[in-house]
């Protein structure tokens, strides 16, 4: 998902944030899908196991191809906040995230212009 943070269109965003759906579980984690209730209520009936640390979690990567996005830094960050890495959106707009990369969201930041309100 990509979302801006400023409420702004992308190419006029100050900030914005990119993260890719995927799953993850606790270790160990088992689920009876004949508890499984036909509406779901938010709670997990289902799970006979809830399973401990370490969580499981499948990485996702992907192709970014959005040109309003062109000269965005990037920081890519882990479940933890940390950064793994930056760099800046080239003019094609195109922005290459691996799934070997433990990368759980993408902060985008745009530098301001010179006469742009602050």
């Amino acid at each position: 998902m990509l979302y801006s943070q400023d409420g702004l269109p992308f190419a006029k965003t100050k900030r914005a944030s990119l993260s890719l759906a995927s799953t993850s579980f606790n270790s160990g984690f088992r689920l009876d899908p004949t508890k499984l209730a036909a509406k779901g209520n938010g709670l997990q009936p289902g799970a006979v196991v809830a399973g401990k640390a370490p969580v499981l979690v499948t990485r996702a990567g992907a192709i970014l191809t959005a040109p309003a996005l062109a000269g965005m830094t990037y920081t890519l960050r882990d479940w933890n906040m940390k950064s793994l890495g930056s760099g800046t959106i080239p003019p094609n707009g195109v922005l290459k995230l691996e799934a070997a990369d433990p990368i759980w969201v993408v902060e985008l930041t745009r530098e301001p212009q010179s006469g742009d309100a602050r």
